[in-house]
């Protein structure tokens, strides 16, 4: 864990002083044998129960993301912070913005964006986004739908400028969890610029 740990400092040290998080360990909880992680806790709860600031920053992040979609892409549904269902059925759950990508002459290509809580920094190795139903209620839309679906993370700074943004391909992930050296792989290298999705390597930076 040690020798992960140098690596990734290291590797934030050579991305010209780019910091994704403020510390890796939580000290509270890597006791055990468990793995310590940090939770995207609205993730897990019905919508009335999301605490007002916890809602305003996820809107805030989402703004955020808004404002880089580039000309080409327009927005077909817009799924606020906040309306998910604790149970995450198949039939209830969207993802918080569904998109349209206009080819010109081509047709049009479709892929969503979920978003996940802004935080302000990570104190553990790996980032808690999805429980198991969450996760599987992802994976069924993407499939359903033929649609790509990236999940956005928000860290540092402010929700709607924050620090860094790393958006992942679902696909990608396997589970629940992902880890900061996957975090620090999907960053965004400008915040400032306009995502680009691209249809023949699925991906959006």
């Amino acid at each position: 864990m040690g020798i992960l740990l140098v690596a990734i400092g290291l590797f934030i040290a050579g991305c010209g002083g780019y910091m994704i998080l403020q510390s890796i360990i939580n000290k509270n909880n890597t006791e055990g044998n468990g793995e310590a992680h940090t939770t995207a806790s609205n993730l897990y709860e019905a919508d009335e129960s999301m605490d007002d600031s916890l809602r305003n920053e996820r809107m805030q992040f989402e703004n955020h993301i808004t404002s880089r979609l580039s000309r080409y892409q327009e927005i077909l549904e817009w799924n606020r912070a906040g309306i998910h269902k604790g149970d995450y059925s198949d039939e209830e759950w969207l993802p918080d913005l569904v998109l349209q990508l206009n080819l010109g002459e081509r047709n049009p290509v479709h892929f969503a964006i979920d978003c996940c809580d802004w935080q302000k920094e990570i104190t553990s190795n790996t980032v808690e986004w999805a429980n198991v139903k969450k996760f599987e209620a992802c994976k069924n839309f993407a499939a359903s739908h033929k649609m790509d679906v990236f999940i956005a993370f928000g860290i540092g700074g402010q929700p709607d400028a924050p620090s860094q943004v790393c958006i992942i391909p679902l696909d990608k992930l396997t589970k629940g969890t992902v880890s900061v050296e996957t975090l620090m792989d999907y960053r965004r290298r400008d915040n400032e610029a306009s995502l680009y999705y691209t249809t023949d390597t699925h991906e959006l930076y």
